[in-house]
């Protein structure tokens, strides 16, 4: 089944939309140190002709037998430290899972351990809980308990864009991460990776799916570099669909297309219709079917 990042990666903060802003109760528990956070609320995305495309699995990361059922929404925060990489859930709409029997009743997590990773699952509201990792739930619970607490610029970025799209991602140097993985990066993929100051992205459900990619460049003439390429990103799909998350055709749907820069930023939205997706999805299922037999 493909992934849902088409959803994920996309977004045009310049369009007038209105999503559900995330509660201050959520928003306090996002980690000012993060890299990306990612958002999907699961009872519109399963609403939508989209789940047929890219289904959501709520336990992808920290999934444990017996799993609860789909949460309301689960906003998904990660980053790294010392260089190496944490993440965590704020999980909405489904209690955390019972401590066991013989777990010490003065700890206030719930600890289980996950492909060498201890992780913790705690309750931190009505039907609010936290799962991940064990070290970086501690801090945040910490902070919380801060007496100075202070609202975080990445915080307010996120309420912005949790206004605006149903499901969204913010990521801050996203190809930063290529450079971890090589031992020393040359000159161009140095500037590269400095070119692309932040992504924002999202989908806002409807009769009308509202989708788009916003890009916060290093300059204005980076930005005219990355408008540039956006205009060839849905040809780019095309080519690589045997192995590109989107399926064949999906985007030849898109509806107001539109590529603008503002300043050093990027943007890139369009628009696909419910009825668009409706009937694209049933001949997919059905050539799948045909495939198989």
């Amino acid at each position: 089944m493909r992934t849902p990042y088409l959803l994920m990666l996309t977004c045009c903060c310049s369009m007038n939309l209105t999503g559900t802003e995330l509660p201050a109760g959520i928003l306090r528990w996002i980690d000012p140190e993060a890299t990306v956070v990612r958002s999907v609320d699961f009872e519109r995305h399963t609403r939508s002709p989209l789940n047929a495309l890219f289904r959501v699995n709520a336990h992808e990361t920290f999934c444990r037998p017996a799993c609860p059922p789909l949460p309301r929404r689960v906003v998904y925060v990660s980053g790294i430290e010392g260089g190496e990489p944490w993440e965590y859930e704020i999980v909405e709409g489904v209690p955390p899972i019972p401590k066991p029997p013989t777990a010490d009743p003065d700890e206030e997590f719930s600890f289980h351990a996950v492909n060498g990773y201890l992780l913790a699952d705690v309750a931190v509201g009505a039907n609010l809980a936290l799962r991940g990792h064990a070290d970086r739930i501690r801090k945040a619970i910490e902070r919380s308990k801060a007496s100075d607490q202070k609202q975080s610029e990445l915080v307010e970025r996120i309420r912005n864009l949790s206004a605006q799209y149903d499901n969204w991602i913010l990521a801050i140097k996203p190809l930063a991460s290529f450079s971890r993985e090589r031992v020393a990066a040359g000159r161009l993929a140095t500037e590269l990776i400095e070119a692309v100051e932040e992504v924002r992205a999202g989908v806002r459900f409807g009769a009308s799916n509202a989708i788009g990619l916003e890009i916060a460049a290093k300059t204005a003439e980076d930005a005219n570099g990355v408008a540039a390429l956006l205009r060839w990103l849905p040809g780019f799909f095309e080519l690589t669909n045997s192995t590109s998350f989107v399926p064949p055709g999906l985007l030849d749907l898109m509806e107001e297309s539109r590529i603008q820069v503002s300043g050093a930023t990027a943007l890139f939205s369009f628009s696909l219709s419910d009825a668009s997706l409706t009937e694209f999805a049933r001949k997919l299922e059905e050539q799948e079917k045909q495939n198989q037999m």
